[in-house]
């Protein structure tokens, strides 16, 4: 083939590149302003087995303030992932024009890498304090680059309606959350555990409560290949 025929091939392939989406190497990624197109990617890379590496540039929906959050990918749907950043805060990313989630996205640079994975089940766990020590322990054993917690945990207390309301602004707030849900019921609360960081953990642990009810958690410990 000429010359002139490979430049002109070369440059059919660069035009037929989508938009907005740029390939920097076989596993990165580069989406701007297309956030549908970069939920997508990371479900099927997470479904293929990756630990999917996030650097997001765009804005807090609130404060509208600039900012960059870096963290790992935890799941995603319909114009929206959830990232657990490097503070151990829980962050839902939406596209550029977002407000109900925590930030709007302008810039994603995604990377997948190869991962290994472990999950710990703990039962009979006493309190919300014994399940932030085992966490933390599997942590510094496993090497874990990034760790999660699933399950539920029931608190007997008494507690009012502008209680509850005060203790889920505590868990969720302008610049991200905690992983955590929280229900009131006439005697107590429930925590839904929905991939909870180490520092969810720790408010949890210093909750007041009458008595406590700690169901079976799954610890996920992935490790970067």
């Amino acid at each position: 083939m000429r010359r002139f025929d490979l430049a002109v091939l070369l440059i059919l392939v660069i035009v037929s590149l989508p938009t907005g989406l740029k390939f920097i190497t076989q596993s990165e990624y580069v989406f701007e302003y297309r956030i549908y197109d970069a939920v997508k990617k990371a479900i099927e890379l997470n479904q293929e087995g990756k630990l999917i590496h996030l650097e997001i540039e765009g804005y807090y929906t609130r404060s509208k303030q600039k900012g960059k959050l870096e963290g790992y990918f935890l799941d995603g749907i319909s114009g929206r992932l959830r990232v657990l950043t490097e503070n151990e805060t829980v962050v839902s990313i939406g596209g550029q024009y977002a407000y109900i989630e925590d930030f709007a996205s302008i810039k994603i640079k995604m990377r997948a890498l190869d991962k290994e994975e472990e999950i710990f089940i703990l039962k009979n766990v006493e309190n919300p304090t014994e399940l932030l020590e085992k966490v933390k322990e599997i942590r510094e054993e496993e090497k874990c680059d990034l760790i999660y917690v699933e399950g539920v945990i029931g608190f007997e207390k008494e507690s009012s309606p502008s209680e509850i309301a005060e203790l889920n602004s505590k868990v969720s707030w302008s610049e991200g959350g905690l992983g955590l849900s929280l229900v009131l019921y006439p005697n107590g609360i429930l925590a839904t555990l929905e991939k909870t960081s180490i520092k969810g953990l720790e408010f949890l642990s210093g909750l007041s409560y009458d008595r406590v009810h700690v169901g079976r958690c799954r610890v996920h410990c992935v490790k970067v290949m």
